[in-house]
């Protein structure tokens, strides 16, 4: 009489579990797909475009920074006007405005420093000539003017000539370049930002 095997027996789940190890073995050891070049250019471009609106949200708040800088100097300027105007008779009303003025032109140094920090973020910057690249250069406009010039003057032949002979390894090395320096930009004025609201 035959003895059937019950389905929870050790033994038996443990017969099937090396069963099935080969082929999961031989799936994990398959290498996963490249992604198309397709995909890798979408990426760099959904990558570009994210770092560009980042930037775009650093001059935001540098703006927003200026307006709230205008704001505060308009008030206070209200107020030290019509304080000025007073005449002072007692003497501790001689020494609240001397005290009033001095502060007034601290926080208008203050005032000008973040000024001054934030309408740097604004500042126009060429190619830093530090950053050495073998892309293309087919999206940066300062970058099309100095490498596609002839004579001195901008040729546009010459990017035209560039632009036919492109392989999708170009595209792709031109936006890591892009991407590169355009985060550089952004570090740079988060960096002016946090300072301005540090001061």
């Amino acid at each position: 009489m035959s003895m059937q095997t019950r389905k929870d027996d050790p033994e038996q789940l443990q017969a099937r579990a090396v069963e099935g190890q080969p082929a999961e073995a031989s799936r994990a050891q398959q290498p996963a797909p490249q992604a198309s070049v397709q995909t890798q250019i979408a990426f760099a471009q959904a990558t570009f475009a994210n770092i560009q609106d980042l930037n775009r949200t650093m001059d935001a708040k540098a703006n927003y920074l200026l307006a709230s800088v205008a704001l505060l100097t308009a008030a206070l300027g209200l107020v030290v006007s019509r304080a000025v105007a007073v005449t002072a008779q007692e003497d501790w009303q001689r020494l609240l405005k001397g005290a009033g003025i001095t502060f007034t032109l601290l926080y208008l140094l203050l005032a000008f420093a973040v000024i001054f920090v934030a309408t740097s973020i604004y500042q126009a910057r060429s190619q830093r000539p530090t950053v050495v690249t073998e892309a293309p250069g087919m999206l940066f406009p300062l970058m099309i003017l100095n490498r596609y010039t002839v004579d001195g003057e901008a040729h546009e032949r010459a990017y035209l000539d560039r632009l036919r002979t492109l392989q999708a390894d170009d595209i792709l090395q031109d936006y890591s370049n892009q991407i590169v320096e355009v985060s550089i930009i952004y570090e740079e004025k988060q960096k002016k930002v946090n300072l301005c609201l540090d001061l």
